[in-house]
């Protein structure tokens, strides 16, 4: 043809070449490259290609992929063998260019083996085509011949276009657009796509079919399709990181399959200005194995921080990173920290933090952290040189920051990447179970530890468990037995399954009918088992607690043990070369210091004494020091006995003050004793008083005034709990709790405890200043919590609203330990403890109400009470329940168990008695209250605010109402109802119980406290001696904890002893001690009385 004539390839054309369906002239044809192959797989006449080969050939430029179909013919003895025909990109010059078409050819079955094959690849005007829409001028053809061989897959790569060459990660920098860069395909949004490779271990590429799966938990990509070798990947509009897996499998052996594993992590940015550059992004520290980065966007570009300072470790510190703009004075800080211990990173900021508060929990890129002001604590793992360990991650920011640099602060934290030294998302989720492992053996250790100084022992789990003496966390008595003796809901591997057990029940592989265990614990167990085993030996005397690494780790798997040329030592074993060390939490350490004569010692601070006769003829005493080395010095010369008012304490002596001997507060004057004495109304009035007055020389009870100072709420949708004084009604402080708080009950001694709902625990909070003294696990959906007149505390747990139970746990300040579970079924709502010993709870998901005897734990049920929500008690013992549908109250006669219902519309919800005794009652349904007489005679209707919830009585006479909707609380005299005052408390307060702790002073029990500090004068941990000299009606009782410390100034924060009955005490204690008396009365009219109060520190 002549130029201007149709033509499809160079051979129609009488002038140069045929240029987009036209034949042109030669200097319209410099660009025009006629398409050719370069390369083909198998190369052209290969012998003995694996049955499984992936047929490939090069192409010298981009071509149409669309061209390949129909085009492409796979033949064997004059058959033609079906497959499927596909075509990717390559960048052959590594100048993130594509320049190359590879096409392929993935036949649908195995090759026929010992066979000849040819390949055809289709030219002229209906054959393949380049990208200018150039046709090969002929056919290209090649012949291969098969052996006999499957080729077993060796290894799975992945193929990125863009940029056209195989890698281990990628990055997303535009998304949500048709026009971002690099976009592979014409659908929604952007695309890069994927092309999974199989090879042999001779690098050949293989016929496979293809699963891929995403690991994407923040979902910021979609796949196009899940079971071909080449998907398009779209990425979402938010940042993130994914992982995508591929697996290949070849078919042909016998019973078997050929199977190989890829995987690429996807990272979405979108940013048009990110921190640091792309060049260099995202910013990462190789050493300390992390990254990070920030995106710059916005009306006005975030600065940038540019200017770092790296400062080497020392001591604790590992590394440090400072990161501020040049010439700006705000700067974000990186620390990172040694974590020997292991410990999670709350028991780090617990024990290396300043001024620990209450830090708000966070999870970084998978690892736990805690916040506190303007500092991140994260404890996240590393592992170098086979060896896996945990640093401490801080990351803060200066004071009076600008708001900008708070924004950059915030985008860093949130793109904090850890284990940037680990390509596979598998072994890092690994790895980081393995933390969760190692936080929760330190705090099963720390259990174990404390009930040993309790008991002398370890738990011995002699009963309860498939194996005496052992406790597996995938079995119940994990949690039934060893939970219940270590008084905690203990924590599970974050796996906890047993691998396969073939003729055992899959969950715990023990065989109920020949009453035996796969294995041989807790040595051998079945193999791909993630467990907790706790073993005990020698009747308690010692232990071991063990775990499965995921990931590799040194040669011990046991924390508490030590490594040593590749062989592990158990905890408190001596070093085996002699050196003095022993083994304490994973690490050697010298044991002179620790108290305990062993690994060669001759002592370890305990001193020797012995008898000797002194100069004179007197019995006398010498005695020799225990050095820092662990060896004794030289004895002392022999001193003579009973020479009391020397100044020195002889072995015959309890103390020996000199010339102060006999004088109050000192040693007595025959060295044997250091007492005080109250028993006068001028030394009793040196005590503080709660409730209580001086009647001659006596204490007793004030019957006459009940004291509430404040009343708590709480804010169940900010997870905290606000603190009003009842006398004006202004706030006193907010405190965090655990979630979904919604009842509150105050103690004796004016501590408060939170039932928290979502969190499935409670917590206690120190009554003068809102400090957190502990937080129990409890059972699910803790909606109810009373405290009985011995100080336990009774907390009643939804659940489902079907398997409800009540728990009894210890009123201290410390222990955790769950004292009694009784199961009522249905759903507990609320609970109230009345002057006679029992429990009462209102059951709204079973429609009933349960009464526990608290003496013999009887559980009793009063049936057909439809709809209760809040429950009281009168001076009459009478119980009174708030009905919501039909709405009304109900008044239960304990005796007789006879039930009077009062219709009275609004939807009834909490109750509480006055000091008139007399009933008040919200109403959600109108905003109102109610005030019923005993009778249940409507006294008057009252306006409160929105959505009424929760009702309570103060010591003042006045009402309290919640206001769930409103945000606030309403206070109302209850003599006539009017308001005195209406006070702002947060966010959907919702509290039903003893808010202020009057009803448990004026019908659980009458009580009052006398508390005083005493100064022993004795340095270091001796026995001090506290008696009572008391009168106790029937109906009264008095009780005595004590705590001690070093100074006065510690006690505040030193721990409470449990409360004794006893009138003759005797005690561990320090220098200083602090003891409380409690005097309580189940009557208005008698009151116990103490007439002598006697402390001494022999």
């Amino acid at each position: 043809g002549d130029e201007g004539d149709a033509c499809v390839w160079n051979n129609e054309c009488a002038s140069a070449c045929c240029r987009s369906d036209r034949c042109a002239r030669q200097e319209q044809c410099a660009s025009v490259v006629i398409p050719s192959v370069g390369s083909t797989a198998p190369p052209a006449n290969a012998s003995n290609v694996c049955r499984n080969i992936l047929i490939s050939a090069s192409f010298d430029q981009l071509m149409d992929v669309g061209s390949f179909k129909n085009n492409v013919f796979l033949t064997s003895n004059e058959q033609i063998i079906e497959g499927g025909v596909s075509g990717y990109s390559i960048d052959s010059n590594n100048d993130r260019i594509v320049d190359r078409t590879i096409l392929t050819f993935s036949p649908k079955n195995l090759l026929a083996e010992n066979s000849a094959h040819q390949v055809s690849i289709r030219g002229g005007l209906d054959g393949v085509k380049s990208r200018q829409g150039i046709s090969m001028n002929s056919d290209y053809n090649w012949n291969f011949t098969t052996g006999n061989t499957i080729c077993q897959i060796d290894k799975v790569e992945i193929m990125v276009e863009p940029p056209g060459e195989v890698k281990e990660k990628d990055l997303f920098e535009c998304a949500g657009r048709n026009d971002c860069p690099n976009d592979q395909n014409a659908m929604p949004g952007n695309q890069h796509r994927y092309i999974a490779q199989a090879l042999d271990s001779s690098g050949n590429l293989l016929s496979v079919s293809y699963i891929w799966a995403e690991i994407d938990p923040q979902e910021i990509i979609n796949i196009s399709s899940n079971s071909i070798n080449n998907p398009f990947i779209t990425a979402q509009s938010k940042n993130g990181r994914a992982f995508l897996k591929v697996q290949a499998e070849t078919q042909g052996f016998e019973n078997e399959s050929s199977m190989g594993m890829g995987g690429i992590s996807i990272d979405v940015f979108i940013c048009e200005n990110p921190w640091p550059s792309l060049i260099e992004f995202p910013y990462i520290d190789n050493e300390t194995n992390f990254s990070t980065t920030y995106c710059r966007d916005g009306k006005t570009l975030l600065p940038n921080f540019d200017s770092q300072v790296v400062i080497l470790g020392r001591g604790e510190v590992v590394k440090e990173f400072l990161f501020k703009e040049n010439n700006g004075k705000d700067a974000i800080g990186i620390r990172v920290m040694k974590n020997s211990k292991k410990l999670d990173s709350l028991a780090w900021y617990r024990e290396n933090a300043p001024n620990p508060g209450n830090p708000a929990s966070l999870i970084i890129d998978g690892y736990e952290a805690w916040k506190d002001g303007r500092t991140v604590y994260v404890n996240a793992a590393n592992s170098a040189g086979g060896i896996t360990y945990t640093n401490i991650y801080l990351i803060s920011y200066n004071q009076d920051a600008a708001k900008e640099t708070i924004d950059i602060f915030n985008q860093m934290l949130n793109n904090l990447r850890f284990n940037t030294n680990i390509e596979s998302l598998q072994e890092k989720i690994a790895l980081q179970r393995n933390v969760k492992r190692w936080g929760d053996i330190n705090e099963i250790s720390d259990l174990l530890e404390k009930y040993k100084n309790s008991y002398g022992y370890y738990p011995k789990l002699e009963s309860g468990s498939y194996l005496k003496g052992i406790s597996v966390s995938a079995w119940k008595s994990w949690q039934d037995t060893l939970g219940k003796d270590l008084g905690a809901v203990l924590p599970i591997d974050p796996v906890n399954e047993f691998g396969l057990c073939p003729g055992y029940d899959a969950k715990t592989c023990w065989n109920e009918e020949r009453k035996e265990f796969d294995g041989n614990l807790p040595e051998e167990f079945p193999e791909e088992s993630y467990i907790y085993i706790y073993t005990t030996f020698d009747q308690g005397k010692t232990y071991s607690l063990n775990y499965v690494s995921e990931y590799p780790t040194n040669a011990c798997q046991e924390l508490s043990q030590c490594e040593f040329e590749n062989n592990c030592y158990s905890f408190s074993s001596c070093h085996p070369n002699g050196s003095g060390y022993y083994c304490v939490l994973g690490e050697w350490k010298n044991s002179c210091g620790n108290k305990v004569t062993q690994c060669g010692e001759e002592c370890d601070g305990n001193d020797e004494t012995a008898s000797c006769l002194a100069p004179g003829g007197y019995q006398g005493a010498r005695k020799r020091i225990c050095g820092n080395n662990c060896v004794f010095g030289e004895w002392t010369e022999c001193l003579a006995l009973g020479s009391c008012g020397n100044g020195i304490r002889e072995p015959n002596e309890t103390c020996d003050d000199g010339f102060l001997n006999g004088q109050p507060g000192y040693c007595s004057a025959n060295c044997d004793i250091l007492a005080k004495t109250w028993d006068s109304s001028l030394e009793f009035s040196e005590g503080e008083q709660v409730n209580v007055n001086l009647n001659g020389n006596q204490i007793q009870l004030d019957l006459q005034e009940i004291e509430t100072e404040y009343i708590w709420l709480a804010n169940s949708s900010d997870n905290r709990v606000v603190k009003l004084n009842i006398e004006d009604g202004s706030l006193v402080g907010a405190y965090l709790v655990g979630v979904n708080p919604s009842r509150t009950a105050v103690d004796i001694s004016g501590d408060v405890w939170i039932a928290n709902r979502d969190s499935a625990n409670v917590t206690k909070l120190r009554g003068a200043d809102g400090g957190l003294l502990k937080t129990c696990s409890v059972g699910n959906g803790p909606k109810g919590a009373a405290i009985d007149n011995q100080g336990y505390v009774w907390i009643a747990n939804y659940e489902d609203g079907i398997n409800g139970t009540i728990m009894k746990l210890s009123g201290d300040d410390t222990n955790c330990q769950i004292l009694e579970t009784i199961n009522v079924g249905g759903g507990p709502y609320g609970a109230v403890v009345d002057g006679l010993g029992n429990v009462w709870i209102s059951n709204r998901g079973a429609n009933k109400i349960d009464r526990i005897e608290i003496s013999n734990s009887r559980l009793t049920n009063y049936t057909d009470i439809i709809s209760p929500y809040g429950i009281a008690i009168d001076r009459d013992n009478n119980v009174w329940i708030a009905n919501y549908d039909p709405s009304g109250a109900t008044k239960l006669d304990p005796v007789t168990g006879l039930r009077t219902f009062f219709s009275i519309e609004g939807n009834g919800r909490g109750i509480a008695v006055d000091k008139n005794n007399n009933i008040w009652m919200a109403m959600s349904g109108d905003n109102t209250v109610v005030n019923l007489n005993n009778q249940g005679s409507l006294l008057g209707r009252y306006g409160v605010g929105e959505h009424p919830i929760g009702v309570a009585s103060d010591s003042d006479g006045n009402i309290w109402v919640i206001n769930l909707n409103s945000g606030n609380a309403t206070k109302l005299r209850g003599l006539d109802g009017v308001v005195l005052g209406t006070y702002p408390v947060g966010n959907n307060p919702y509290t039903y119980s003893d808010m202020t702790g009057y009803a448990l002073r004026s019908i659980t029990m009458r009580a009052g406290i006398w508390r005083t500090n005493f100064d022993s004068q004795r340095i270091g941990m001796h026995q001090s001696q506290i008696v009572l000299e008391t009168e106790e009606p029937p109906l009264t009782n008095i009780r005595t904890r004590i705590k001690s410390a070093v100074n006065e100034d510690s006690l505040a924060a030193a721990e409470w002893s449990d409360y004794y009955t006893e009138r003759n005490i005797i005690i561990e204690t320090d220098r200083w001690l602090q003891i409380e008396i409690v005097l309580s009365s189940e009557s208005d009219d008698v009151s116990p009385t103490i007439s002598s109060i006697s402390v001494s520190s022999p």
